[in-house]
């Protein structure tokens, strides 16, 4: 039975065997094998090293189902943030915008420009007087 050399791992798996020939033989391929039961199971004695391989590939293989489902719910759970972010920094955004509104309300701003009206008026009147004087 020929081998594939697989390259990952270092491991060997065997390759299938194919029945060929006509679809007229393959009934009576099937019909032969299934009354000689010690057809079906295969009369070469076991591999150790091919069953140490087949184990060291499903050990392999379930870590790497392992790894795929939790990449798979990191994922999940990534989008999730990224969704909540958007939401915090949107409320985050007009919470600033509600508190710099605030800042600058007129009635804050109504007593600084009453007494620079008040100071610029009184220097203007300070101003005509000292004029007339000076004249």
């Amino acid at each position: 039975m020929p081998i594939l050399d697989c390259k990952w791992r270092g491991f060997s798996i065997p390759q299938p065997r194919v029945i060929r020939g006509t679809s007229a033989e393959s009934p009576h391929i099937l019909k032969s094998m299934s009354s000689n039961p010690d057809r079906r199971s295969d009369p070469s004695p076991p591999n150790p090293e091919l069953e140490q391989e087949l184990q060291a590939l499903e050990r392999a293989f379930e870590e790497f189902r392992e790894r795929y489902e939790q990449v798979k719910g990191d994922r999940q759970q990534q989008q999730t943030l990224q969704q909540q972010l958007q939401q915090i920094q949107q409320q985050l955004q007009d919470l600033e915008l509600r508190l710099e509104s605030q800042l600058f309300s007129w009635r804050e701003l109504r007593e600084p420009f009453w007494q620079a009206v008040r100071f610029l008026g009184l220097g203007i009147v300070v101003g005509w007087i000292l004029k007339s004087c000076a004249s």
